[in-house]
């Protein structure tokens, strides 16, 4: 038989040998730079830009500490994508390495800027002591008064750090006759953004009471009250809200005893400075400091807050140991409004205070007394409003880690952030540099 051959041929195409190629790395920082807040700061990377030329799938391996080794972990999102929080302050680079299935990788870089401050105990200038503190409620800034009557905004934006603060101007009072005197005592912020600012001292006052209002910008509208003389001025407030008397500022100006006479004053100016009303307690003249939970002697107290545009709060030490609410009913007259707390005793304890230094409020009408204890540690104690008021005792806050030094000033605000909502503010320090510790309300339970 004959054999039957048969012959196929076949084509196969075949590619050049290339090998494997290397992964082309892309690395973005999509948080904005530089970066500051409080506590952790998270910050987003994205490498999902790196391609592999021959289609292979990546593996990203992640350096956020720039120490050369790769493989840190993040704290949210993906491999390609991580979200990495940073406690503390780190300004250097971020590396990525892609790598693809057959070994081969690359690397890239991107410089970051990331600066986590502390809310408590902020250093303040280093040449001059604070004395008080207000809070614009338009924009949670801060205004800080210094001995040498200094004002120094500080923003809420930059964490209130002092590098980054500015010295508005020095206050002075506009006098009637010669000299000025520094308005370097108390300040307040009005809710139209003017500024007003009192000394602290006691004593006679041949060229104007101490006080004057200003412009946001520290130009004076109008001038001090007319000369007097007086006790020690305890504090000083400005209206609050959008009605009766929004936007007037008030500096407390007690009587100090002479000739028989404890009567409570008040000089209250308009939102232009264009004319002061001398304020009295509705009980006329005092033959003696009035004493009880309905009166108020104005030598007796360390802090007053505003309420609203017609109402506001007072707080006595020794000897009384009560806070009062009081209203301005008339264009010359206040009176109990019928709302107090406090025991009427001295003591440690977070339902009385020992040494109140100041008072404020929050947005939610909480009032808060910055309390000196025994040991000299300062302590935040909270009421709520009423007759009587209730002692929050759950909800005090404050040791030696979070005001370092003795208390000074404590400042709320009507003001709500849209990242840390409401703020409050603490202003302590023995000696230079004073201190500013910034509270959460978390911190307090709320």
């Amino acid at each position: 038989n004959d054999v039957l051959a048969s012959y196929f041929r076949v084509e196969l195409p075949v590619s050049p040998t290339q090998g494997n190629q290397t992964p082309d790395c892309d690395l973005a920082v999509v948080t904005p730079m530089p970066a500051s807040d409080w506590g952790l700061i998270p910050v987003e990377f994205d490498a999902s830009g790196s391609t592999d030329p021959d289609g292979d799938p990546l593996m990203y391996e992640w350096d956020f500490d720039d120490d050369g080794i790769f493989g840190d972990s993040y704290d949210s999102g993906t491999d390609e994508n991580p979200i990495k929080n940073y406690s503390s302050t780190y300004q250097d680079q971020v590396s990525v390495r892609v790598t693809d299935d057959g070994g081969a990788s690359s690397e890239c870089n991107e410089n970051i800027d990331v600066t986590v401050s502390s809310s408590k105990n902020i250093s303040l200038r280093t040449d001059a002591e604070a004395r008080d503190l207000g809070v614009d409620p338009n924009d949670g800034n801060l205004l800080i008064i210094y001995e040498d009557g200094q004002v120094w905004e500080y923003t809420l934006s930059t964490q209130y750090l002092q590098s980054s603060a500015t010295n508005l101007f020095t206050a002075e009072v506009v006098p009637w006759t010669s000299t000025g005197e520094l308005c370097n005592g108390f300040v307040d912020v009005a809710p139209n953004g003017n500024i007003f600012c009192s000394a602290a001292q006691g004593g006679s006052f041949p060229d104007a009471w101490p006080a004057q209002l200003f412009t946001s910008s520290g130009s004076p509208l109008g001038m001090a009250p007319s000369p007097g003389f007086g006790a020690v001025v305890p504090d000083v407030f400005i209206y609050s809200g959008s009605s009766g008397y929004a936007n007037y500022s008030v500096v407390m100006a007690p009587s100090d005893g002479s000739g028989g006479n404890y009567q409570n004053n008040m000089y209250r100016v308009t939102p232009t400075g264009s004319q002061w009303a001398q304020n009295y307690y509705d009980d006329g003249p005092q033959p003696a400091p009035p004493t009880g939970i309905d009166e108020v002697y104005l030598g007796w107290v360390t802090g007053a807050e505003a309420r609203d545009g017609q109402r506001f709060w007072v707080i006595e030490d020794d000897p009384e140991y009560y806070a009062s609410r009081w209203d301005q009913y008339s264009f010359f007259y206040y009176r109990y409004d019928d709302q107090y707390f406090g025991t009427g005793s001295q003591g440690d304890a977070d339902d009385t205070w020992n040494l109140a230094i100041d008072l404020t409020m929050d947005s939610s009408s909480r009032i808060y007394v910055l309390d000196e204890l025994s040991s000299g540690q300062a302590r935040i104690k909270i009421f709520t409003e009423g007759n009587p008021g209730t002692a929050l005792t759950d909800n005090a806050a404050g040791d030696s880690s979070t005001i370092s030094e003795s208390p000074i000033a404590i400042e709320g605000t009507a003001y709500e952030d849209s990242t840390y909502g409401n703020l409050l503010f603490v202003l302590h320090g023995n000696g230079l540099p004073s201190k500013l510790s910034v509270f959460f309300m978390s911190e307090f339970g709320f």
